[in-house]
């Protein structure tokens, strides 16, 4: 196996941590960096990876924020959808999932792995977290 220079580490690590910030899945991600999925969960792990992402969306902390009260209201919608408007509701609660992972992104942490085993929120912590963050402003 071939060692690679620390100006490729670089590179690579600055393309894990776009395609993490963009949500893209882990494979597209390996195909872009050139490596494998293994190797790419494992740099998107370390701290300097996680910095480059916390600081790729710093600039955007003020509008994740302003999006909480609009994720809150998808959850209700989500909650109260009716069978009629089903994929709607789907798209909304995917959008929600899409920004905790943004917000968690923000924080520093690790993205969650493909497949499930997600960290899971209750809605009472949510809106916790949400109201928390209101009164910190």
């Amino acid at each position: 196996m071939a060692t690679s220079t620390k100006s490729e580490q670089a590179k690579r690590r600055r393309t894990i941590a776009k395609g993490a910030v963009a949500g893209k899945p882990l494979k597209a991600i390996a195909r872009e960096a050139q490596c494998s999925k293994r190797q790419v969960q494992r740099v998107e792990a370390e701290p300097e990876t996680q910095f480059l992402i916390s600081e790729a969306l710093r600039p955007h902390r003020q509008r994740l924020t302003k999006l909480a009260g609009k994720v809150i209201s998808a959850v209700e919608r989500g909650l109260l959808a009716r069978k009629t408007d089903k994929a709607d509701r789907i798209v909304q609660l995917r959008a929600v999932e899409r920004y905790a992972d943004l917000v968690g992104l923000a924080q520093g942490k690790a993205a969650a792995p493909e497949g499930g085993d997600r960290s899971l929120v209750t809605w009472e912590e949510f809106v916790i977290l949400y109201r928390s963050r209101k009164e910190a402003e």
